[in-house]
């Protein structure tokens, strides 16, 4: 199955000046007939101003990551340091100690059990720190990385949001549409999964898409397929599935099949993405 290849963001530039006040179609193109060079000197010039921006968005990004990564490294070994019993006699005013678990481990995973469509998964425990703070998105965080082959209105951070309420988050009609999810230094046998289409009542809801999983994020399987699946619709905004996988997962992928959503179009629209399964800390391994 062909993996998926790396993102591409979306970034909104304005159109270049109209002549006398209006847009004529023909002149730029669009109604056929060649264009001319103004066009296409706006265009090359574009397609610089993105690859220049991508560049740098992405460099910030995955620094961003990198530095939450280690300061989430920092704070379980600091946890682990912590789980001996406190003194009998411990000193007055003494701060509080850590009071969580420690973190599952490959050979003693824990387990999320679906409940519910909305009820917390593993991307809201990760937006929790494991419960000891106040939710939060668990991209925007650090805690996961989300990427997706093209972002054409939203923010990325939607796809992991965990009330569904105002996301607006699709991608471009182009051929192989995916959003993926890497989890870092945690690791997932799933046993549900959901998301949601976007808020408000505009169709193209996914009918034949994919779930993927991969340890490395260039080999995929796949977990699920779905094939003309009617699930989201106008009265259902929001699906869950059963899986049956047989591995742990560091990454994995929501993939549109070829014209997959109800449109026979390729823009793939999904938010709240949330997945329940055993799951363990793998550390730096």
């Amino acid at each position: 199955m062909m993996h998926p290849p790396q993102k591409r963001q979306r970034v909104n530039i304005p159109y270049p000046p109209r002549n006398g006040g209006g847009f004529n179609q023909q002149r730029f193109g669009a109604g056929g007939g060649g264009g001319n060079n103004t066009w296409d000197d706006w265009s090359r010039n574009v397609e610089q101003r993105l690859s220049t921006l991508e560049a740098e968005v992405g460099k910030l990004r995955k620094e961003n990551n990198q530095l939450r990564l280690q300061q989430r490294n920092q704070q379980a070994q600091a946890q682990n340091a912590t789980q001996a019993p406190a003194p009998v006699a411990a000193a007055a005013g003494a701060g509080k100690q850590d009071t969580r678990a420690p973190l599952p481990t490959a050979n003693a995973p824990a387990t999320l059990t679906f409940t519910a469509i909305g009820e917390p998964g593993f991307m809201h425990l990760l937006g929790t720190d494991h419960g000891a703070s106040q939710y939060q998105n668990p991209c925007s965080a650090g805690f996961v990385v989300c990427e997706a082959s093209s972002v054409r209105n939203g923010d990325i951070a939607e796809t992991v949001d965990h009330v569904f309420q105002n996301q607006r988050f699709f991608t471009c009609n182009k051929p192989n549409q995916w959003v993926r999810f890497e989890l870092q230094n945690y690791r997932l046998k799933p046993t549900y999964y959901s998301f949601a289409h976007r808020a408000g009542t505009i169709p193209f809801y996914a009918r034949t898409w994919s779930l993927l999983g991969s340890e490395d994020g260039q080999e995929w399987e796949s977990i699920r397929d779905h094939v003309d699946d009617a699930t989201l619709n106008p009265n259902c905004l929001h699906g869950a599935w059963p899986v049956q996988a047989t591995k742990f997962y560091r990454y994995f992928c929501v993939q549109l099949g070829e014209k997959g959503n109800d449109k026979h179009t390729n823009a793939l629209v999904l938010s709240c993405f949330e997945v329940w399964g055993d799951w363990y800390w793998a550390g730096d391994e």
